[in-house]
């Protein structure tokens, strides 16, 4: 992050009001242009004060310039990072969306923290006050969806069916009345499958590769439907995973194990995530799901309601009948 730090840290300092802002940025954000010798020296100023904030033995090896660009440096990073998020300007960061949340994750990293001191005095010399609102409030736009297994889906009255494509991102949904359908692109597991989606991984976060993170994001996905071998086992009844691995168990182990620590393109599948939770959210679906899982796991069990339905008519009909029976008894024409 090195070479990030010095790039942030020059942009930080430019800021400037009368660049043209791209679609969604904060209209009403006041900045203004800082020389980047300004900024140092305001930090350099107060560095007696932050360097009690820390223990003799962690700093000892640090001259007091090299501790100072080292808080001005992180300091800057940290707020034009920050800046980037809530703004809504990524594209200033130069960062695959993988690196940017690695770092979201690092600056709650207790050993990672700075003395609010330094960034107290990078901010109001920049007299960009907006970052006072946004560190750790605004801080970073991030759909959530909740974690919903395949079972947990199919209880639910979303159901499976493999896709014509093989292509990964080839993931849709179609909601119906009472049910949805959950289209997935078929795949086969075997023994090479670990060592292939590992290879790709390890090349979609080369710096040169595109910022797509499909594979990663695809394994991310499968691996919030699988649990446990009960997850494979819906799945693979519908065609959609090939197990030519072994049990269903060792291929739930499998997509646990490559997707740990994995971070995904936040905006892969994120139609298909929200439309899942907006069929989670509609308590008539979910309950006519589960009183069709509980009352129709068979096929005898719909032939006894379609037997009762019948008996309740037939008693319907033979009391209407009765009672027009009973009309004409008693007024007769």
């Amino acid at each position: 992050m090195e070479k990030y730090k010095e790039l942030l840290a020059l942009e930080f300092a430019d800021q400037d009001s009368k660049k043209t802002r791209p679609e969604g940025v904060l209209p009403w954000l006041p900045t203004d242009a800082v020389s980047i010798d300004k900024l140092y020296r305001r930090v350099k100023n107060i560095m007696p004060n932050v360097r009690e904030c820390y223990a003799d033995e962690l700093i000892k090896d640090y001259s007091y310039e090299e501790f100072a660009q080292m808080m001005f440096l992180d300091g800057c990073f940290i707020l034009q990072y920050l800046h980037c998020i809530v703004t809504g300007n990524y594209k200033e960061l130069n960062m695959k969306s993988h690196d940017i949340a690695f770092i979201r994750h690092d600056l709650f990293v207790l050993e990672n923290q700075l003395p609010f001191e330094v960034l107290q005095v990078l901010i109001f010399t920049c007299k960009n006050m907006i970052l006072v609102v946004g560190f750790r409030c605004v801080y970073m736009p991030i759909s959530y969806h909740s974690h919903r297994s395949a079972k947990e889906l199919r209880k639910a009255g979303i159901y499976f069916r493999p896709g014509k494509s093989r292509h990964l991102s080839d993931v849709k949904f179609n909601s119906f009345h009472c049910s949805a359908l959950l289209t997935l692109p078929p795949i086969t597991v075997d023994d090479s499958t670990k060592s292939e989606f590992l290879n790709l991984v390890a090349y979609e976060a080369c710096p040169d590769t595109p910022d797509d993170f499909g594979v990663t994001s695809y394994l991310c996905f499968m691996d919030s439907l699988i649990d446990h071998a009960e997850d494979v086992k819906e799945l693979r009844s519908k065609g959609i995973l090939l197990n030519y691995l072994g049990s269903d168990q060792e291929v739930a182990d499998l997509f646990n194990e490559i997707a740990r620590d994995l971070v995904p393109n936040p905006h892969a599948f994120v139609d298909v995530k929200r439309q899942i939770e907006d069929h989670y959210k509609s308590r008539t679906k979910i309950w006519i799901a589960e009183w069709k899982n509980t009352h129709f796991t068979t096929p005898w069990t719909l032939f006894a309601f379609i037997a009762a339905l019948f008996v309740i008519g037939l008693q319907i009909t033979d009391t209407f009948l009765a009672g027009v029976q009973t009309y004409y008894a008693v007024h007769p024409k």
